[in-house]
């Protein structure tokens, strides 16, 4: 099933309602509100590319865990860098 646009507001709704029945939409909530203009730019970036492959929601996720959506790029302790947190080793050993 590939998720549609019309589906968003359903999609919306069962996220709000899971996050209040866990007690968690306060600071949820505070944290969405605190991204800048490019973090969310280059969060619907992601999940337009990850939508391609019926991933949208899975890359956007990825893209705010590994990077605080764009906010650090770089890991030098670990050598994770961009968006997505790639690891050079792994890149270079898939390449």
């Amino acid at each position: 099933m590939k998720l549609k646009i019309e589906h968003f507001p359903v999609l919306l709704f069962i996220v709000v309602l899971l996050l209040t029945l866990s007690g968690k939409s306060e600071a949820s909530c505070s944290k969405v509100d605190n991204l800048s203009f490019t973090q969310k730019l280059s969060l619907s970036m992601a999940y337009r590319k990850g939508e391609e492959h019926n991933l949208g929601y899975t890359v956007m996720a990825i893209a705010l865990k590994e990077s605080t959506a764009g906010k650090y790029l770089i890991n030098v302790k670990t050598q994770d860098y961009g968006l997505l947190g790639i690891n050079l080793k792994t890149a270079a050993s898939r390449e």
